[in-house]
């Protein structure tokens, strides 16, 4: 293992990592009284790989709220094609905090947010302090965190599945550095999240692009230099690569210009400090 790896602060998207365990693993997974466990399951196997293979300094996971968030207020169709929670990952949510807890996990969740927000502030936090970090998660667009101190744990198929990405590595997978991830995802959408990009647009195309421009304002500027038809045919006045962009460039800067950042610092400084240990005196359900 890189030694780089180790005694790193990793920040858990417990949402994103729950999801994949419970559809990485048989539904026939469960309890005698027949309450579904896969999902539990799963969850513990990516902790305790990370836990016997990367040995970290502490272990930290968020949650998103169960409410509508602000990117709902500004983009009202945002993840509106999603289904329902199935039920039987439904059965269990509410088991996953404690679990976390009987790793000795600090949990952290705040109405009005993502996981990826709370991950993404407390990852600036950490940097500010001279601490590296790993935020780990399966939603590609926390590609734009990343820089020589914070690096994400991408999960792939299966539960313990998983690829480290530094700022060469997205480079390298993406075709644009970093901080060019809300344009990348501005220009090709994000149906996941049923985020919309520029028709006919991919991933191939929308890298070609920043890689000749350099962001998208700068192609809005110049589209009479454009190959592409249809992104030719943009209008700025639609702006709609813009405001894709906008909801994924406050990944991390959000709670920055409201005082959660510190007050989620110090919960978690106050029960999981920074050290070389894997286990904390206590968790935190939410910050105040």
């Amino acid at each position: 293992m890189d030694p780089a790896l180790e005694n790193r602060l990793f920040l858990l998207d417990g949402s994103s990592l729950a999801y994949r365990a419970f559809f990485a693993l048989p539904e026939g997974i469960s309890t005698r009284a027949g309450l579904p466990t896969n999902a539990m399951y799963g969850l513990s196997q990516m902790v305790l790989k990370i836990v016997t293979e990367y040995r970290p300094a502490s272990i930290v996971v968020a949650w998103d709220a169960r409410e509508k968030t602000f990117r709902h207020e500004e983009f009202e169709a945002y993840k509106a094609q999603r289904p329902h929670m199935p039920e039987p990952l439904s059965q269990q949510w509410s088991l996953f905090p404690e679990l976390m807890e009987a790793f000795g996990i600090v949990n952290l969740v705040r109405p009005g947010y993502e996981a990826d927000d709370i991950l993404g502030t407390l990852a600036e936090e950490a940097k500010r302090q001279g601490i590296g970090s790993i935020v780990v998660t399966g939603d590609r667009d926390a590609m734009q965190v990343v820089d020589d101190d914070i690096w994400v744990m991408s999960t792939g198929r299966g539960i313990t599945d998983v690829k480290i990405y530094t700022p060469a590595a997205v480079l390298e997978r993406f075709g644009v550095t970093p901080a060019s991830i809300p344009d990348y995802i501005g220009l090709k959408g994000d149906t996941s999240d049923n985020i919309p990009g520029v028709p006919g647009v991919g991933e191939k195309t929308a890298a070609a692009l920043l890689q000749q421009f350099g962001s998208i304002d700068a192609l809005y500027e110049r589209l009479d230099e454009v190959k592409s038809e249809s992104v030719a045919r943009c209008s700025p006045s639609t702006k709609p690569t813009r405001a894709s962009r906008s909801i994924w460039r406050r990944w991390c800067s959000t709670c920055h210009s409201t005082k959660t950042s510190s007050s989620w610092s110090r919960a978690v400084a106050t029960s999981c400090p920074w050290r070389a240990s894997t286990r904390c005196s206590r968790s935190t359900s939410s910050a105040p």
